[in-house]
């Protein structure tokens, strides 16, 4: 089972599916659809922190490893031919194979844990319509005044949770953008959401004026994926 990585809590949770046995690939889940920028406001509640940021996938498909049908760990609509092809072209594509990973599959890892963005990335720049400072004006990219927090299976702990790395737009390269996790509930708390993608600002706009940031990631085959959201001015809590 997948051990909390972010913080102290030691809740556990029954697992879904059940026991790694015979894999050929890592990911049980590819989760594929349109990107769009929300934001956490800041309020009194957030300790009055800066607006964050989070990528959100909007009209999703999923796609369910084969592996999966051979324990009865899904529908039987899951394995049509046509969501297995699809499944198996984004997992060569990604190079997902048990054989990739470094000790293989870690014990206690169970099948359905791993839910995972179908694109891989290998950049990401965000910039705004309006003068961000006197250093960053409209248009110029502001990768080095947001931080971003983002998880990848590719970079995983000894439990085999995927790693947290936080660090500012303009150092996140392709290794962190892969094979991203994608759950829609957090496995330790229910109620609370695992965000695949956090972006936080370390300054806010030197004035009160309206932002309008557009969030661009290019993927592993060359497409480019844009978002673009109303960022509100500084404000009092």
């Amino acid at each position: 089972m997948l051990l909390p990585f972010l913080c102290g809590c030691s809740e556990k949770e029954e697992p879904i599916g059940g026991p790694v046995i015979g894999r050929t690939y890592l990911i049980a889940r590819y989760v594929e659809g349109d990107m769009k920028l929300d934001y956490i406001p800041r309020t009194a509640a957030t300790d009055g922190k800066s607006n964050t940021l989070y990528i959100d996938w909007a009209d999703t498909e999923e796609y369910y490893n084969p592996d999966m049908e051979k324990y009865n760990l899904g529908r039987q609509e899951f394995w049509t031919p046509e969501n297995k092809a699809k499944y198996l072209e984004i997992a060569k594509r990604n190079g997902d194979e048990i054989g990739a990973y470094e000790g293989g599959t870690p014990p206690g890892l169970y099948f359905g844990d791993q839910i995972a963005l179908a694109d891989n990335f290998t950049s990401m720049h965000i910039t705004s319509d309006a003068d961000w400072d006197e250093e960053h004006p409209a248009g110029k990219p502001l990768d080095d005044l947001f931080r971003v927090s983002v998880r990848s299976w590719k970079q995983r702990d000894e439990y085999g949770a995927p790693l947290l790395c936080r660090e500012r737009m303009d150092r996140i390269g392709p290794e962190h953008l892969q094979m991203i996790p994608f759950n829609p509930k957090n496995p330790w708390n229910g109620r609370k959401n695992l965000r695949p993608i956090e972006i936080e600002p370390l300054a806010e706009p030197a004035s009160e004026q309206h932002h309008r940031l557009t969030l661009t990631m290019t993927t592993t085959d060359g497409r480019t994926k844009s978002t673009s959201i109303d960022y509100p001015p500084k404000t009092g809590l």
